[in-house]
């Protein structure tokens, strides 16, 4: 399953040499987007974005070439999109664009005794390339995010926003049915509770690889809670007053 939702399914034959599929390195960056890469300098996401534009048989120079000729209309930011809030994504696989979006951040300019002076690159970022993870928060006065990574580890980096792209979430494919600020009821311990939809989406440092949830309500008395599915047996919108 792509980035897009596109489901493709393989036959897993026990005879290795007749898979259709195989594992890859985590910093692994297929040939044809590599070529378009040093062709026109994007990062392998804009790269793999501008040859599905163009129909999977593209070959890498005629991709180079409409982006020559685009005029300046096809960029690395028109080709990418923006990660969502506490949706998941993943760290590039290029180490070298990474490190090159980083010495691009601006340094911080907070006065705080144990800032380190902004995002930086690191042996941390360097160990998670290629990885997968959850956006907890968006700075946009430097254009980072800060992720919370999933699988064997759950580290926490911030990265510049361009080192990072949205990837197909099945759990978060479908926006949920409430918008910000409806009435809704909550059912806790087989009661319904009243309250206002506080944020869609949503999750909390240390999930690690739990799912992100659909909402968080704020009851009417006071209290902050999160529903874990987007169903009427659990989160229905009130009736009218």
């Amino acid at each position: 399953c792509n980035e897009y939702g596109d489901v493709h399914r393989y036959l897993w034959p026990h005879n290795p040499l007749d898979h259709e599929v195989k594992h890859v390195a985590f910093d692994h960056v297929p040939d044809n987007v590599r070529l378009l890469q040093d062709q026109t300098g994007l990062s392998s996401a804009a790269a793999e974005e501008l040859l599905r534009r163009l129909g999977p048989e593209a070959p890498p120079g005629m991709a180079a070439q409409s982006f020559y000729e685009s005029g300046g209309t096809v960029t690395e930011e028109s080709l990418r999109r923006r990660p969502g809030l506490f949706l998941r994504c993943r760290v590039l696989p290029d180490e070298a664009k990474v490190r090159e979006f980083f010495d691009l951040c601006p340094p911080c300019r907070c006065a705080r005794p144990r800032c380190n002076g902004g995002v930086k690159w690191g042996p941390k970022a360097h160990q998670h390339l290629g990885r997968q993870g959850h956006v907890l928060q968006i700075d946009a006065n430097d254009d980072t995010v800060w992720v919370e990574h999933v699988g064997s580890c759950n580290c926490k980096v911030w990265y510049p926003r361009l080192a990072v792209q949205p990837v197909y979430d099945p759990q978060t494919a479908d926006r949920p049915r409430f918008d910000l600020h409806t009435r809704v009821e909550c059912r806790m311990n087989d009661r319904w509770f009243s309250g206002v939809v506080e944020q869609i989406w949503w999750r909390q440092p240390d999930w690690g690889n739990r799912t992100t949830v659909p909402y968080s309500v704020k009851l009417d008395d006071g209290r902050s809670i999160i529903a874990p599915c987007d169903s009427d047996v659990c989160i229905r919108r009130a009736a009218r007053q």
